[in-house]
C-alpha cells in the first residue's frame, strides 16, 4: 500500500501560473505549491506595465492561474480592471485554448463576495495555507466538470 506522499509523487504534476504583486506572498505561494507537487511559474505583477508578456508565454496549457485581484497601477485603477484586461489578452493570444481556471486572491471582502457571486473561486488574504490549497483544488476541479 502506498503512502499519501507516494501517491502524490505518482500523480501528474500540475502547472500553475502565479500573478501576485507582493513578493513575500509570491515566495510563500511558490514554496507551498512546490511542496504540494505543483509546478509553478511566477509573474511579478508590480512590474507589469502592459500585458504584452502574455503573447511571449510558452505555457498556454496551464492547469490553473492564481491571480491577485487587487492589482492597481496607472493603467488599472479600479477593482478588476487588471483581471478583465488579463483575461481578454489571454483569450486573444491563445484563441484556440480555453482560459485556465482562475483562483483569485483579494483583501477586499466586498470584492470577494461579488467575484464569488460571479462564479469565481476566491481566497481572502491573509489566508491559511490549507484554505488556499482547498481553493486551488476547487478552482482546478471546476475545469474538469
Amino acid at each position: 500500500m502506498l503512502s499519501r506522499t507516494a501517491n502524490t509523487v505518482l500523480k501528474r504534476q500540475k502547472s500553475i501560473l502565479v500573478i501576485e504583486n507582493n513578493t513575500v506572498i509570491q515566495e510563500m505561494l511558490k514554496y507551498c505549491l512546490n511542496l504540494s507537487n505543483y509546478r509553478c511559474s511566477m509573474v511579478d505583477a508590480m512590474h507589469i506595465t502592459s500585458l504584452t508578456w502574455i503573447e511571449n508565454s510558452t505555457h498556454p496549457l496551464l492547469d490553473g492561474i492564481i491571480l491577485d485581484a487587487d492589482i492597481y497601477s496607472k493603467e488599472f485603477q479600479h477593482p478588476l480592471d487588471f483581471m478583465h484586461a488579463f483575461c481578454t489578452r489571454w483569450q486573444s493570444a491563445f484563441i484556440s485554448t480555453k482560459l485556465p481556471p482562475l483562483l483569485l486572491l483579494t483583501t477586499q471582502s466586498v470584492l470577494s463576495e461579488k467575484l464569488q457571486r460571479d462564479g469565481y473561486t476566491v481566497v481572502m488574504k491573509p489566508f491559511k495555507l490549507p484554505v488556499f490549497l482547498d481553493g486551488l483544488e476547487t478552482a482546478v476541479g471546476r475545469e474538469r466538470e
